[in-house]
């Protein structure tokens, strides 16, 4: 504010001496005009007019070039521009010819004109060199202008040519007072308008600020009902969490946002423990990196969900922070999300630039964790609801109403173009295996026979296993093409092979007993079998009874004549 205020003053006090040194060529005008009149009247007085014009020409000319410099040289030789002026009223002075005349008065003008100057420095400076210059020029005048009153006797005019004297120093100590009251006045009215100035610069810096504060919290508000009814409109959305990432990310400006929840660690050695999973992110096309360190057990990730508070890039140590610069990140927040039953998981906002978060950032994205803990809850309560409802409680395979959902989709995605293979399982002679080892070790056959399906449609792109009733199993393909020429033969490959895998299979019943166990099948695809799912159903139940009928342990695709026990 005080160099402002400086360089302000500085530049009124240029724009003065400016004003002022063209009234000064105006005067050189003029003089050089008086100059060719005396010449032409008064030769014997115009050489002394000719080397007063040039002396003041010369510094005008001086003054102007230095006034086309920098303002600075105003402040450091504020003496020397002063004394360039008197010296010019001194000069002009000693035109007059006698020690009072009426040239007196540019000393009073030349007082006056310091009244805009950069302090009372300049005025008290002018004033001194005035009445130095006054004195001299008196001093030179003196013998010329009162010869003749000496001669003719004309004592009182002498008498009063000193009265004039002392009365034209007092004008002069007057004529200081007088401008310095004014300059003073002036400086206080420049002040009071420049203190209302800056009050008024203030006052709007500050609604300003408050104007930005509230529509930073009119966006956090709205950013925070457009993720509250994104949860509550869109639960079952895929990508739910990938559109929070974005609006997080794009409101708090960052260059990567990242979710993530805690599962359950199945190579882990201690039982019921959890690691943290991604779940979305935004702002990276390649996350691999960013998931390894935020996986990594040794990573501050887990630090900040044990110690339950939020941690940002100050609180990491040196080996930390090189491993978010390797990915490019120089500042984050790392939020906990957590309920008071359970720890959720995390919610990760990172920059490319240094201390690119404040605190107010700090306090929003935690409103937003607060929002997310619990949508995450809900999320992964309703994740395991549909898990339940799903699935086959028993061997975990999906369930029968999961399978009819699944293939309703399916008719109403591709219509006519579906192409769809079905194996139907049945185990041969199940019952007398509950009859002879009871119903415990028949739900351990179901397990077993459930994970070898399990494995073969993980194995195979577009498989799904399910669990069709009591000893029934089923395992559908889809296909790409239309035509299921090259579909059938696979699907009786497969299933062939997960015949023999059970009856290769050792069975344990309770009591340490080992047997064996067989399984038939029967086989039919949309839609060379069939038009749609409910015949398909039909045609592969008729294949497999055709496979019972043949001996059991054997693969019958629907219509094919019955093959031999393979």
């Amino acid at each position: 504010m005080s160099t402002t205020n400086s360089f302000t003053r500085k530049r009124r006090l240029y724009n003065r001496w400016r004003t002022s040194l063209n009234m000064q060529w105006l005067l050189i005008l003029v003089l050089a005009v008086a100059s060719l009149i005396v010449k032409r009247y008064q030769p014997a007085h115009f050489r002394q007019f000719a080397v007063v014009f040039a002396y003041i020409f010369l510094t005008v000319l001086l003054k102007e070039i230095l006034l086309r410099r920098k303002i600075i040289y105003f402040h450091r030789f504020l003496w020397f521009f002063i004394l360039l002026n008197v010296s010019l009223v001194f000069a002009m002075y000693n035109l007059g010819h006698f020690p009072l005349n009426f040239l007196f008065s540019l000393y009073i003008l030349l007082i006056f004109d310091s009244i805009g100057g950069l302090s009372h420095k300049e005025l008290q400076l002018t004033t001194i060199f005035s009445s130095v210059a006054f004195l001299v020029n008196i001093i030179i005048l003196w013998p010329q202008g009162t010869a003749s009153y000496r001669q003719a006797g004309l004592l009182h005019l002498y008498i009063l040519q000193g009265v004039g004297f002392f009365l034209s120093l007092l004008f002069i100590i007057l004529a200081y007072y007088t401008t310095l009251l004014r300059s003073r006045q002036a400086e206080d009215l420049i002040q009071n308008l420049e203190q209302l100035l800056h009050e008024k610069e203030r006052n709007l810096k500050q609604l300003y600020e408050v104007n930005a504060a509230l529509e930073e919290k009119y966006a956090a508000s709205y950013t925070l009902s457009l993720i509250q009814q994104y949860l509550l409109d869109e639960m079952q959305d895929p990508k739910l969490l990938e559109k929070i990432t974005d609006i997080i990310q794009g409101v708090s400006g960052s260059s990567v946002c990242a979710i993530l929840g805690l599962r359950e660690d199945q190579e882990a050695e201690k039982p019921g423990s959890r690691a943290l999973q991604l779940l979305a992110v935004s702002g990276t096309k390649d996350p691999s990196a960013l998931i390894r360190l935020l996986e990594d057990p040794a990573s501050p990730t887990y630090r900040v969900l044990e110690e339950k508070k939020p941690s940002y890039e100050r609180e990491a140590s040196t080996e930390e922070l090189a491993l978010w610069n390797m990915l490019g990140i120089k500042s984050f927040f790392m939020i906990p999300l957590f309920t008071k039953e359970e720890e959720i998981g995390l919610l990760l906002v990172a920059h490319s630039q240094e201390g690119a978060f404040n605190r107010d950032q700090l306090e929003f994205l935690q409103l937003i964790a607060n929002q997310l803990s619990l949508a995450l809850e809900n999320i992964l309560l309703h994740q395991k609801t549909q898990e339940l409802a799903w699935h086959d409680p028993l061997t975990g395979l999906y369930n029968r109403y999961y399978l009819n959902q699944y293939l309703a989709k399916q008719e109403e995605k591709y219509g006519s173009g579906l192409a769809l293979g079905c194996i139907i399982f049945d185990l041969d002679h199940f019952k007398q295996v509950n009859d002879k080892y009871g119903h415990v070790t028949g739900d351990l056959v179901l397990k077993k026979v459930a994970a070898i399906l399990r494995k073969h449609a993980e194995t195979g792109e577009g498989w799904l296993a399910g669990r069709f009733g009591g000893e029934e199993f089923i395992l559908l393909a889809t296909c790409s093409v239309r035509c299921c020429r090259c579909q059938t033969p696979r699907l009786k490959q497969v299933a062939d092979e997960i015949r023999k895998q059970i009856a290769e299979t050792t069975f344990t019943s309770g009591d340490g007993k080992t047997f064996s166990l067989t399984i038939s099948g029967g086989i039919a695809c949309i839609p060379k079998h069939a038009k749609n799912t409910d015949e398909m159903f039909i045609k592969a139940d008729e294949a497999l009874y055709s496979a019972k009928r043949a001996g059991r342990n054997r693969i019958i695709v629907y219509s094919e004549p019955e093959e031999s026990k393979g």
